[in-house]
């Protein structure tokens, strides 16, 4: 029993540990946010301010056209998570429940796709959006996202564990596979669903590098891009920048706390109860 107790408090003081260094970046990012410009700056450097300024925030605020790039970037997103959830469950339906040939080679050549980074496929995608017109556009930065092997391969991961009595009672009751799809398959993987949703949601949100290529105007770029606008020749304004990027992750932030039961579901049960 003290065996026991000692590796629990062992666990749990290395969890705590291993939760302080993730959350430290966030927390240094939120405290800077209310820091005077010589407080930033101070060596060593000062974790708290001596009083909260919000006029960083307000300053970001009024500065930095957070309505157009929320904007544009919740059109982005949306897109980008129903667009790749709707391509990842059939994809993943296919690769469950259809025996094909090359289906064993295809699943291994999307595993090695994804050691591939995206920043060796920019410039075929991007000639591709300029051969098509469609440089400084929201659909040029939603069309490379619309598919995502990684969410195909959790949902195939989640799909087989949907028993096979269920496909030959759907069968029997005249459904076909697309009503067996839809009525039986993704209502059992709603937490798997979410969570390849969740994970969609937060790269598009955090995509920096294309939307920077693929826009030129500040009527088309998006949040990640409109940061730029604290950066000037003149320096950086520390504190307004962590302010502005505060403002960025609290969408984000609010969609982990409201769906984290699901994503934790779905992650550890692959969306199936036992």
């Amino acid at each position: 029993m003290r065996e026991s107790a000692l590796n629990r408090i062992v666990s749990h003081a290395a969890l705590i540990a291993a939760s302080a260094i993730m959350l430290f970046p966030f927390i240094w990012m939120l405290l800077s946010a209310f820091k005077s410009p010589t407080e930033i700056a101070t060596v060593p450097p000062q974790l708290l301010p001596a009083e909260l300024r919000f006029g960083n925030f307000a300053f970001a605020l009024e500065t930095g056209r957070f309505d157009q790039y929320f904007l544009n970037t919740f059109i982005v997103a949306a897109s980008v998570v129903l667009l790749s959830l709707l391509t990842s469950v059939l994809a993943a339906y296919a690769l469950a429940f259809f025996d094909f040939a090359g289906k064993t080679a295809l699943l291994a050549l999307a595993v090695a796709f994804m050691m591939v980074p995206f920043e060796v496929l920019v410039v075929v995608n991007y000639d591709t959006v300029v051969q098509w017109g469609l440089v400084d556009t929201l659909v040029a930065q939603i069309l490379p996202f619309t598919t995502s092997i990684l969410s195909t391969l959790i949902l195939t991961n989640a799909f087989r564990k949907v028993p096979a009595t269920l496909r030959v009672a759907s069968r029997i009751d005249g459904a076909s596979s697309w009503a067996f799809l839809w009525r039986v398959v993704v209502p059992m993987n709603r937490p798997s669903l979410v969570t390849v949703s969740v994970l969609s949601a937060i790269a598009s949100w955090n995509a920096f590098l294309w939307p920077l290529l693929v826009t030129n105007t500040t009527e088309k770029r998006t949040l990640t891009i409109g940061l730029y606008n604290f950066i000037t020749e003149g320096g950086v304004r520390y504190e307004r920048l962590m302010a502005a990027s505060a403002v960025v992750i609290v969408p984000m932030v609010i969609v982990f706390l409201l769906l984290r039961r699901q994503i934790i579901n779905g992650v550890s049960t692959q969306g199936m109860k036992q």
